[in-house]
């Protein structure tokens, strides 16, 4: 049998997976990506052209994948997360979903569901579809990875039950030049350990200093929003977002994704530099027919690579530990 592990990345974004098993030097045989952006499909079919891509994951049979190796994604956060609305997973008329089994009966009782934090569900629903029939089979179980953000600890108490293992909490800030924490659920990378790298923003763009942002707020009484300079005292990036920043006409600047430079000038992290900030390679998401505002999109809800190939490099040690039992 040839070789290598496959690999199913739902929600793929710019490809996370992908390029996470590539940093940890992962061969994978086959690859199933699951996307509907039309941006991060053209980013994706132009690196990965010999990917079998599967559309929306709603319409997917889990018997069709006994195959899979390894189940990976980051399913949609802006309903659960502290940055977000916080609606959680519920439908419109305002029902909580708290197992996959109430999910899919909602479903097929054609209900209507809030946002799209929801499709953590159907994130599940596939995996736990495809482990079930591996197992009918005889198969070895798929393994998997969930990533996403800091989020009301109800709603990471949900996701940690149904998971059945507890996230592992990591700042990127620890193996790179961006403070950008995460949650990542794992059957494959216990009590990972990440070195603690002194790595400054200055290592990745050549004159900054430290990370800058105008963070919108209403100051005292007002009721109206300032936007006030802060300025990082840990001479890293913030963290990236879908919408990076930019500065008005009138020199007002909005938004996180700038740097001070040894001049004390304020500049923002251009693309590229966003880009390396993440771990990809500079130009990655420079596509044909892909604006800059997609590409932000993109970069902003993408996979810090830094951090998610070391947890793919567990695939590696898991197999030689299995290859000299």
């Amino acid at each position: 049998m040839k070789e290598g592990i496959v690999l199913f990345d739902a929600f793929s974004g710019f490809g996370g997976a992908e390029l996470s098993a590539k940093y940890a030097g992962v061969k994978v045989k086959k690859r199933y990506i699951c996307e509907i952006n039309k941006d991060a499909l053209k980013v994706l079919k132009k690196h990965y052209p010999d990917a079998i891509f599967l559309g929306d994951i709603r319409d997917l049979d889990p018997r069709d994948f006994s195959d899979v190796t390894h189940f990976s994604g980051g399913s949609p956060c802006t309903d659960v997360s502290f940055a977000g609305k916080r609606r959680g997973m519920v439908t419109k008329g305002n029902i909580e979903i708290y197992s996959v089994e109430q999910y899919e009966k909602l479903k097929k009782q054609n209900f209507e569901f809030v946002g799209q934090s929801f499709l953590f569900y159907e994130y599940c629903r596939m995996l736990f579809g495809i482990q079930k029939y591996q197992e009918g089979l005889g198969i070895e179980k798929c393994k998997f990875l969930l990533e996403n953000v800091k989020m009301v600890e109800k709603w990471e108490n949900v996701i940690t039950n149904i998971l059945g293992v507890k996230p592992l909490k990591i700042n990127a800030s620890s193996v790179s030049a961006q403070n950008r924490f995460r949650l990542y659920w794992t059957d494959f990378a216990d009590n990972i350990t990440l070195p603690e790298l002194d790595i400054r923003l200055s290592d990745v763009i050549e004159d900054a200093v430290t990370g800058v942002g105008f963070r919108g707020r209403k100051l005292g009484n007002d009721d109206f929003y300032s936007y006030p300079q802060t300025v990082r005292d840990d001479f890293k990036a913030n963290c990236l977002t879908t919408k990076m920043g930019f500065k008005s006409k009138n020199g007002n600047y909005y938004g996180t994704s700038f740097y001070k430079d040894k001049r004390g000038r304020i500049k923002p992290i251009t693309l590229t530099q966003a880009e390396v900030l993440m771990g990809i390679p500079e130009g990655y998401t420079n596509v044909e027919g892909v604006s800059n505002t997609a590409r932000e999109k993109l970069l902003g809800n993408g996979w810090s690579i830094y951090v998610t190939g070391r947890i793919f490099e567990y695939i590696k040690k898991q197999r030689k530990s299995l290859k000299s039992r």
